[in-house]
């Protein structure tokens, strides 16, 4: 009973997308209740509408040309490229909208995971924000923390073969391919010589 009033009580704050799916969750518990995996959904829409707001536009200091510029290149060899990163919000992945987005050749952040959201019949990433040609970090729906964000992928675009380095000691992991690195000259660089290929990037 709580979390049906939470979520009566959140409604206004929720956005669109959310609200319809909350809106219909009520409308059922008053009618029939709910089964345990709809109440899962209650509390979590309840929680999420008390989570803090996206911030404003960040600008990023380096722009994003580098990023581009490397998914540019790898793109010519690669369907999908994207990087993944580490970042406040969790890992992130990186990549440019394709022709069928609205915003075609933006940088696209994403969470790298996919999960099941609310009023989706299948898995789908959690959409942070995108920076626009102008270097500019617009928040998306499920960003918390928008200078955060801003800032790591400020810290790539000003280093990208130095925070690649970075992740791959890190992880073990290559931030082009996700594959683990096998090799001692592939773990010593970050990166392998195929992505360093695939990205222009030096791997010796």
């Amino acid at each position: 009973m709580q979390a049906l009033d939470a979520l009566r009580e959140a409604l206004p704050r929720l956005p669109a997308r959310d609200h319809a799916f909350a809106s219909d969750l009520l409308s059922q518990a008053s009618r029939r209740g709910l089964t345990d995996k709809q109440m899962y959904w209650v509390r979590t829409l309840a929680e999420r509408a008390g989570r803090k707001q996206p911030g404003a536009p960040v600008q990023l200091a380096a722009g994003c040309g580098r990023i581009v510029a490397l998914l540019t290149k790898a793109a010519a060899h690669l369907k999908r490229p994207s990087i993944v990163l580490d970042s406040p919000l969790g890992p992130i992945r990186v990549a440019i909208a394709g022709s069928r987005s609205r915003y075609e050749g933006q940088v696209m952040v994403t969470s790298q995971e996919r999960e099941l959201l609310p009023g989706q019949d299948y898995p789908q990433a959690r959409y942070f924000g995108r920076v626009t040609p102008a270097g500019q970090f617009m928040p998306g729906r499920d960003c918390t923390d928008a200078e955060g964000l801003g800032e790591r992928l400020a810290r790539f675009a000003a280093d990208p073969a130095g925070e690649a380095r970075t992740w791959g000691r890190l992880h073990g992991r290559c931030c082009f391919c996700n594959r683990p690195l096998r090799d001692t000259r592939s773990t010593e660089v970050g990166y392998g010589p195929d992505c360093a290929d695939n990205y222009g990037l030096d791997w010796g």
